[in-house]
């Protein structure tokens, strides 16, 4: 099945009454695909986001880890 990707004025009656043909005519409007994100880019995310914490040792992570679940 082949796809076609469009830009088109909203306000043009003309293509809207050519895309409502053409939908009547049977095509469907295909829904856009979501990317999968792995964990590489969830971390990327969350590092420009400033969601990291910076922590001096394993000690002092597990007692952040500790901390945020009370």
């Amino acid at each position: 099945m082949a796809s076609i990707t469009l830009e088109y004025d909203g306000r043009n009656m003309a293509i809207k009454k050519a895309l409502d043909l053409i939908l009547y005519l049977g095509a469907r409007v295909a829904q856009p695909k979501t990317k999968k994100t792995n964990a590489l880019d969830e971390a990327l995310l969350e590092v420009e986001k400033g969601e990291i914490v910076k922590c001096s040792g394993v000690d002092d992570m597990f007692n952040r880890l500790e901390n945020s679940c009370l």
